[in-house]
């Protein structure tokens, strides 16, 4: 059986063996995509280490040929020049024989930075909060604080109104009751599921975009976006043609500008490939702020939340850790 998957989670709990496709060439890794991950950081670690150690000595030897070569020029004995022509051998054979270590080849990543800064120590209060629409509620009683520096995610049945609450924090919608507080010096970054955030600008262009968040030069705009791999077309072409892992791309692109310290991130890695996600979750560990993330990636929330918000019509309950510490503690019950 073949998985083709970026399910991290998956690919941990099912497959035996990872095949890694990069550069036309397959390589197979035995186990877990957790021990992939570990062996190929630690290959390309040696491989780094060989190369080093490989042109240290290929230094030593062209030195030995150049001065050897200075030798041969300034008494014309041939003892030298014999010397200079055998270490020069010697380097063509190695790479004859395919011995030539290669400079581990970094792959291009996404270039986002979200910095934050230090806000109020509240970043974000909700109190008492109950919605629904027409007859059907669908939670209420949800009580959350959101604390500088907090990381929490947000877990829940489909239907049960993540997305809702949301938008309730961001103001696009009316509690039933309830109440709803930023923190005073709270800059909020929205990643939207569904890439509502690009909705006004489908028929313009992501320079146009950046543009306008934040005033730069054409030169200057066009560099910011190739960091997020957009290629020089791509960057004044509408960007209703894009694909989700582009749009995806192009909304932490504008989070990156926008310098907030509360970030609301809605399924932020369904569209990134691996490497991309794994940008987002360094990125997200060292950001000083405050995050609330809804998710269904059971990897990405074990590797940023340090806490668990379980919401369903009863409420919202919190667990301390990870996805795999919730786990055990509702398992435990």
């Amino acid at each position: 059986m073949v998985i083709v998957s970026h399910d991290r989670y998956l690919l941990d709990e099912v497959v035996t063996a990872i095949a890694e496709l990069e550069d036309g060439a397959l390589t197979l890794f035995p186990g877990s995509y957790s021990a992939y991950a570990e062996e190929r950081a630690a290959r390309r670690q040696r491989q780094q280490q060989l190369y080093v150690v490989q042109q240290k000595r290929i230094a030593q030897i062209e030195t030995f040929i150049h001065e050897s070569e200075l030798k041969a020029r300034a008494d014309l004995g041939e003892r030298h020049a014999r010397q200079a022509r055998s270490r020069r051998r010697m380097l063509e054979r190695m790479e004859e024989r395919g011995e030539m270590v290669e400079r581990v080849a970094e792959r291009r990543a996404m270039g986002l930075e979200i910095n934050g800064w230090r806000g109020s120590t509240k970043a974000l209060e909700i109190v008492n909060l109950a919605m629904g629409f027409d007859d059907q509620l669908l939670f209420m009683d949800v009580n959350l604080l959101l604390r500088h520096g907090e990381r929490v995610g947000l877990i829940g049945a489909n239907g049960a109104g993540k997305s809702v609450l949301f938008r309730l924090i961001l103001g696009q919608l009316e509690p039933l009751d309830g109440v709803v507080k930023i923190g005073p010096s709270a800059r909020v970054g929205y990643y939207s599921q569904e890439h509502q955030t690009l909705a006004g600008w489908l028929d313009r262009a992501p320079l146009d975009l950046v543009r306008d968040i934040k005033p730069m030069s054409e030169g200057d705009a066009v560099a910011f976006l190739l960091r997020f791999l957009f290629s020089y077309e791509q960057v004044r072409l509408p960007i209703r043609g894009f694909s989700g892992g582009e749009r995806s791309r192009l909304q932490l692109a504008s989070i990156m500008l926008q310098n907030p310290n509360l970030l609301l991130l809605d399924e932020p890695t369904n569209n990134l490939d691996i490497p991309s996600v794994e940008v987002l979750e360094s990125v997200l560990d060292d950001f000083e702020g405050a995050i609330l993330a809804i998710s269904h990636d059971r990897y990405f929330l074990d590797r940023v939340v340090d806490r668990v918000a379980a919401l369903d019509a009863g409420g919202l309950r919190l667990y301390e850790g990870g996805y795999t510490d919730y786990l055990s503690t509702i398992e435990g019950r």
